[in-house]
């Protein structure tokens, strides 16, 4: 820890904070009697409540920020001021309807706090949400596709070991397209498959297919099956009629099975 930090008990000294007003009470009251203030901080906001009473506040920027040029502020007496630029240091001055200018910080100070009253503040559009179903599938601009997935309660959008509302995931990697599931396409009709006329199949017979390889009838764990003479191959007679049809029964015209 820096010297600077070392502090002892006892010592009087004055903090300066500098962060955000998010907190008034009484809220409603103009003149609260305490202020929360969120600091900016290394692990996060951090709120600090201090009693009015008990410290001194300087306005720094108003709650509608730093003024334009052309704009028009209140101040907390009710005056119009014209916000426009200086000429002679570039920045911008406020001018009250009663001729008194001063820039914009001054004026803040001395008759803040102001309100911008034109143009008027622009309402947020509420972001669009999308019909999300269990299981659609969202492809971000970089390629990498999101799943729906319900967990604990909330339909949220999962890739990466990353669970995120879909808002966060549109802001962060939008624009999304919905990629899937694809509807699946209508399946053709289905056609009555046409039976195999199987022949009559006697062990020993020999039948040639189409590539002029022969087949023999054998018998293996009580079926009939085809015997390639080529490969040694073994399928039912329907099997390689449909692979290797037509298939021509070999008759035998000589004595003793030559062919």
């Amino acid at each position: 820890m820096p010297e600077q930090y070392n502090y002892q008990l006892g010592e009087r000294v004055r903090v300066i904070v500098e962060g955000l007003i998010t907190h008034m009470e009484p809220a409603a009251n103009a003149c609260p009697e305490e202020l929360t203030v969120e600091l900016e901080h290394s692990a996060g906001g951090y709120g600090v409540t201090v009693p009015l009473d008990t410290v001194t506040i300087e306005r720094l920027v108003p709650a509608d920020g730093v003024p334009q040029p052309g704009e028009l502020w209140r101040d907390r007496h009710g005056r119009t001021w014209f916000a426009h630029e200086n000429s002679l240091n570039a920045d911008i001055a406020l001018r009250c309807t009663d001729g008194d200018c001063h820039l914009w910080r001054s004026a803040n100070m001395n008759y803040g706090p102001l309100t911008r009253t034109y143009p008027p503040a622009v309402a947020e559009q509420p972001i669009a949400f999308p019909e999300l179903r269990v299981g659609d599938l969202w492809e971000d601009h970089a390629g990498d596709v999101w799943r729906v997935v319900e967990r604990a309660g909330r339909v949220l959008l999962f890739f990466g070991g990353e669970y995120l509302p879909w808002e966060d995931v549109s802001a962060k990697y939008k624009p999304l397209k919905r990629v899937g599931p694809k509807t699946a396409e209508p399946e053709p009709p289905a056609v009555a498959e046409q039976p195999t006329d199987v022949p009559e199949l006697r062990v020993g017979d020999r039948w040639r297919d189409r590539e002029s390889c022969v087949w023999r009838v054998v018998e293996t764990y009580g079926q009939l099956m085809l015997a390639c003479d080529y490969t040694g191959e073994q399928q039912r007679w329907e099997g390689v009629s449909a692979k290797y049809g037509p298939l021509t029964r070999i008759i035998d015209t000589a004595p003793g099975g030559a062919a």
